[in-house]
Parts: structure tokens; sequence; C-alpha cells
């Protein structure tokens, strides 16, 4: 399979697959077929190989050290890459003259690709196509964080090129939201970066995906607690989505604390649910949704409730 898969043998290739061989096993060096189809240019055979299921992460890394952008675009588009591909470092066992590649404590590591990435418009262009095919950043709050620290200490060539990641990051469902903490002054958050470096376009951006505008300690205590889980803070955010209190208003922001909170249980969760789906408020109008939740804030002591129920 390595020896077909590197000389473009395409008819052995198919033989040995329908023989049933694993297109991901790896040679005696630890190199799949992939890898030799890679590094010896075969692109009919790494299609057919990627066609039956294989994907080879250093085959990747040595497409993206040497520039071979049609076997990069084919590994990563549609792959649903890791998180740590856009901002991580990587040991190796054998050190190699590949670009991004240094020796560091008797070890060659490949050096984060988001840093070469600030020097580098094909390292940016790596970058942001990595990006594009992560499928959610909901859970990497620590990625969110290096961005606004690199934000905030960025020089002015390098701030475009991160605003661009911070905004597909945030379309990825990355933490709006992150702080942080400063001794002077209120807590640093993207949004105050973007009203600091005038950026109009991205503080509309920031405030149309729910970034907190009234930013101080006291705000960003209070978010974290409901980004922590306590059903009362989530409620109370809902609320300052729903009127705009130091947020951008918007229902659905408000519809996804209420829930939240109303999921755990809590009576004034299920009951600001309730009354958004009895007003189709950031979400679509439905008597017997409202019904429902008002019952079960109802159940729970909660006399507005009852009231609102009775009312339908």
């Amino acid at each position: 399979m390595f020896s077909a898969a590197a000389n473009g043998r395409c008819d052995i290739i198919k033989k040995l697959i329908d023989r049933g061989c694993d297109v991901n096993a790896k040679d005696s060096k630890g190199y799949t077929a992939l890898y030799h189809a890679i590094i010896h240019d075969q692109t009919v055979a790494f299609d057919l190989l990627l066609k039956h299921g294989c994907w080879d992460s250093l085959g990747l890394k040595i497409a993206i050290n040497q520039k071979k952008w049609r076997f990069i675009n084919s590994l990563i588009t549609g792959a649903n890459m890791h998180p740590s591909w856009f901002m991580e470092e990587r040991t190796v066992k054998e050190g190699r003259n590949y670009v991004g590649v240094q020796k560091i404590g008797g070890e060659y590591v490949y050096i984060n690709y988001f840093y070469l990435s600030f020097e580098s418009e094909y390292y940016y262009q790596i970058c942001l196509l990595l990006l594009n095919n992560i499928r959610s950043l909901k859970t990497e709050n620590g990625i969110m964080q290096r961005l606004l620290i690199e934000l905030i200490y960025s020089n002015s060539r390098v701030r475009e090129r991160l605003w661009s990641y911070i905004k597909l990051a945030i379309q990825k469902g990355g933490e709006i939201n992150v702080s942080v903490r400063s001794i002077f002054t209120s807590p640093i958050t993207f949004i105050t970066c973007a009203r600091n470096q005038k950026n109009n376009c991205m503080v509309n951006f920031l405030k149309n995906h729910g970034a907190i505008i009234d930013v101080n300690k006291k705000n960003i205590k209070f978010y974290n607690k409901a980004v922590e889980g306590n059903s009362d803070a989530q409620y109370q955010l809902g609320d300052k989505y729903y009127n705009g209190d130091g947020v951008q208003q918007s229902y659905e922001q408000a519809v996804l604390w209420y829930a939240k909170s109303a999921v755990q249980g809590n009576s004034w969760g299920e009951f600001n649910l309730a009354k958004c789906f009895q007003y189709g408020h950031g979400l679509g109008r439905s008597l017997e949704k409202a019904k429902e939740w008002y019952t079960k804030s109802a159940a729970q002591g909660n006399e507005w409730a009852q009231k609102a129920y009775d009312s339908l």
C-alpha cells in the first residue's frame, strides 16, 4: 500500500482496499499511505485514499509546511478540525528542516500556526481555513482568552488579522464576553478593545452578537455567574437582554438565558420563557408552550405565572 501510494499505483491501492487492507495502517516509521502520496505529489492516489477514509495529521502538517495547497484544502475542508490545530504547539519525533519547526528542550516542536500568521500571509490563510472548519468553539474559552490578550498588546498591523479570527470564532460559538482583569480600570473585553481602537464595525458586530455594552466589574461578575450555571443570574441576564439593559436588546439572547434558567427548574426562568412563547418574542409564538411553562412556574408558587395562565 505504501509503495503503491508513493508511485501513484491506484490499481494496486484499489485491489488492496477490496481485500480489506486498512488504509490508515502505518509503515515501520509510522507513516501512512496518505503521507506517502502527499510527499510524492500523487494527487490521484491521495484522492482515492481520502475517499476510503484515510486521514493523516502528520500528512497535513507536512502539506502545510511544504505549502501544498491541493492536499491542504482536501484534508481540512469539511473535516471538523479540532480547535488545537488553530492554536497549539505540537511535538514531533524527528527534527526536520521545515518552516515552523524549532528545537526546544531537545524536542522538535511545530510552532503555533496562529503566531506564525502574524508575520505570514500564507499562515494567515491557513488559520482562516482551519477556523472555518472547526465545528464549534463553545467550550474553548482558553482560545478566546488568548485572542483577547493578543488583541490588547498587538500593534495595528496585526489587529486586522486578530479581528478576523475573533469574528469567526464568535460565529463558531466562542465566548464573546471573556475578560481580562485590570487593576486600575474596568475589566477589558472585546468590545472595550473595539471602542479603544475606534473600530465601529466590530463594535456593532459585537453588540449584535450579545456583547455586554456596559462593561464594569459588577456586570462581568454577574455575567460569569450566569455562564457558570447560576439559574437566578441566568434569568436576570435574560431580563437584561429582553430590556436592553447594559447590552444590545435581543429577544433571541433573552430566550437563550431564560431557557438555561428554566431547564434548571427556576420559577422565574420558567415564567419568562412562557412569556416569550406567549408573545412570540425571540421564538415562534405558541400558546401551548406558554401554558406548559406557566404551569411549571405556578406549581412552584409563582402567583404571577398563575395569573398569566388564567388570562390566556
